[in-house]
């Protein structure tokens, strides 16, 4: 099986532009993904008639009607097994979890904007193919501590986890976030790369298969229910049902394997469009609006992700918490004076194409030249700056202290014209008070 899942994941991952925000562009930018990938049925090598999803109903694709209890949409969450099974028995250990509100009011405000043309309500969309993959990038969001566990949504059931330490790696450092402070150190940070295929030492060939993984959707996950999804059987206890109810029962639970395949994939590519926000790379710790109180953040640290959403769906932050979308002046920026998200631009650039999954984010363990490396998270490392970054900190004049740790983007000299630096005299604000430098910028 390792082909098909390796070409399902690769293919959507790689469809469209990414990058790391909130889960509402999270999900915006993995439907446009889904719609230019193998899962699409227009796309030339389309999986569907494979897997004969066109043969089910294409607005409910994986509900399962059972003859006993009716019909039902779920997906699983298994307890992570101490080593890879092909048995139907080992698929046992595990959680129901229905849909929830947290991707289903994305879902709903995705269409208000016209987002998803061929959907009226959320109730047309949400268990659609694309909608299962798109449930995976907006749930991998998902923390279970203090400030961050923010939405209508259910608990993992296994173990409380802080997934957004998870969400960082610094391909040049090979690490993981270490600048979160106390986060870090009671809920633990993990390296992106690692938390996404659900292994360790995943720069050392397939790496070691993480037996103890907090993350039950990660890449081995995604194989895992690929697997139970086409080859399922009831246990022997279960024959007293009855030929007819048995069948009945082995296809529902091979649909909702399917759908937590593919909210698996979503939730790996929520990790790789991470990797082209270059905060996620530069070890640069930042939170959500309504959590900047608690981690300490400045303005700057949410500016960029909470700016984007606001392109996106035109949802100001509103006041109580850091808000960074200001002007200048102060003054909080209006819908008009932004300009509408567009991600769906035919660009003349070929699709990315890797033959292992770790590759999409890094190639250091191929490449010793640091500018050669081509995966996600080599590209923004090294083409970003970032609020804790920069090269001149514009309050003391200095190199920032993570700036130090980067070998680019170089400083700006008249043979290697990178990035130009100007002065200006100007005021920052946040919420309307004014901060940072009065006078001599730079930029």
């Amino acid at each position: 099986m390792k082909r098909p899942v390796l070409c399902l994941i690769l293919c959507v991952s790689a469809a469209a532009p990414t990058g790391a925000y909130e889960i509402g562009t999270h999900a915006y930018v993995t439907k446009l993904a889904v719609d230019a990938s193998v899962l699409s049925p227009q796309h030339v090598q389309s999986i569907v008639p494979i897997l004969g999803f066109q043969r089910l109903d294409a607005d409910k694709t994986f509900e399962a009607e059972f003859n006993l209890t009716g019909s039902e949409a779920m997906y699983f969450d298994n307890q992570p097994l101490p080593a890879i099974s092909l048995e139907s028995s080992s698929a046992a250990a595990l959680a129901r979890r229905k849909m929830q509100n947290e991707e289903g009011g994305v879902f709903a405000r995705l269409i208000d904007f016209g987002y998803l043309p061929t959907a009226l309500t959320r109730e047309d969309f949400e268990q659609r193919v694309d909608a299962w993959v798109m449930r995976g990038a907006v749930r991998e969001d998902d923390n279970d501590v203090g400030p961050y566990s923010i939405g209508d949504r259910d608990d993992d059931p296994w173990n409380v986890v802080f997934r957004a330490g998870r969400h960082f790696y610094d391909p040049i450092n090979n690490r993981a976030l270490s600048d979160a402070g106390i986060a870090c150190i009671t809920f633990g940070c993990r390296p992106a790369i690692e938390w996404m295929l659900g292994r360790t030492n995943v720069l050392s060939g397939p790496g070691t298969l993480d037996t103890t993984r907090e993350n039950h959707f990660s890449w081995q996950d995604a194989r895992d229910n690929y697997w139970w999804a086409l080859t399922y059987n009831l246990p022997e206890s279960a024959e007293g049902l009855g030929h007819a109810d048995a069948q009945n029962v082995e296809s529902g639970w091979r649909k909702f394997r399917f759908a937590t395949t593919l909210k698996s994939v979503g939730q790996v590519i929520h990790l790789l469009q991470d990797m082209a926000q270059p905060q996620h790379t530069r070890n640069d710790g930042h939170g959500p609006p309504a959590a900047q109180i608690a981690n300490r953040d400045g303005p700057a640290d949410g500016a960029f992700e909470a700016f984007t959403e606001y392109r996106l769906l035109r949802n100001r932050i509103e006041a109580g918490f850091s808000n960074p979308v200001t002007q200048f002046s102060g003054a909080y920026i209006t819908v008009d004076q932004v300009p509408r998200l567009r991600l769906a631009a035919s660009l003349p650039y070929p699709v990315p194409r890797f033959s292992t999954p770790v590759k999409y984010f890094t190639t250091r363990h191929i490449e010793g030249d640091i500018l050669a490396r081509r995966g996600l998270a080599d590209l923004s490392n090294r083409g970003f700056f970032t609020a804790t970054s920069l090269p001149v900190n514009v309050e003391t004049g200095l190199p920032d202290a993570g700036a130090t740790e980067f070998i680019s983007p170089a400083k700006a000299v008249a043979t290697s014209p990178i990035y130009s630096e100007q002065t200006f005299d100007t005021s920052l604000y946040a919420d309307g008070v004014a901060g940072g430098c009065q006078s001599s910028c730079r930029v």
